[in-house]
C-alpha cells in the first residue's frame, strides 16, 4: 500500500483575494459559477462553487473521441494536466490532431482518476461530453486545451 498525496494546482496570483485599484477582479471563481445560487446568499452552493474550482494536479491517458471535418470519428490517446469538478486541461502534442480538433466545439473524454489524485469518492472511470473553452500555445510547442464537462463530477 502506498500513500499518495493529493496534489492541488497553484493560484497563479500571490494574493488571489485582495482587491485591486481598478475593480477588475472579483472573489467568484468562474469554474463554479455556475453553480445556481453560488451568489445568492445560499452558503452551502458557495461553498460548493469553491469546490468546484479547485484543479488537481495529475497526468494520466485520456481517450478523446471526435469527428473530423468529413464525420469521421477518431480516437487520439492525450495527456491530462489538470483535472476539476468542471473540467480538465488536456496536453495536445501532435499538430495533425489539433488541427482536426481545433474547430470542433464537442468531444467525449474517457479517463480513470487513480486513487489518491483527487478528493475520496472521486477515483472512478469517467466518460463525459466535453466543450473545447481554451487553447494556450506553450513555450515547448505543445499545446494546452481546456475542457468542460457537461455534468460536473459530484464527490
Amino acid at each position: 500500500m502506498e500513500d499518495v498525496l493529493v496534489s492541488l494546482k497553484k493560484d497563479r496570483r500571490i494574493l488571489s483575494y485582495v482587491p485591486d485599484k481598478m475593480n477588475i477582479r472579483n472573489q467568484a471563481d468562474r469554474r463554479g459559477a455556475t453553480i445556481v445560487g453560488a451568489r445568492e446568499g445560499n452558503m452551502q452552493s458557495f461553498i460548493k462553487s469553491i469546490h468546484r474550482g479547485l484543479r488537481y494536479e495529475f497526468t494520466v491517458d485520456v481517450n478523446l473521441y471526435y469527428r473530423n471535418e468529413d464525420g469521421i470519428k477518431k480516437k487520439v490517446i492525450v495527456k491530462s494536466k489538470d483535472v476539476s469538478e468542471t473540467g480538465m486541461a488536456i496536453i495536445v502534442e501532435d499538430d495533425k490532431v489539433l488541427n482536426e480538433i481545433a474547430d470542433m466545439k464537442e468531444a467525449i473524454v474517457k479517463f480513470r482518476v487513480p486513487p489518491g489524485m483527487m478528493p475520496e469518492g472521486n477515483e472512478m472511470r469517467i466518460k463525459q461530453k466535453v466543450l473545447i473553452v481554451r487553447k494556450i500555445q506553450m513555450e515547448d510547442g505543445s499545446t494546452v486545451l481546456g475542457l468542460q464537462f457537461s455534468v460536473p463530477i459530484e464527490i
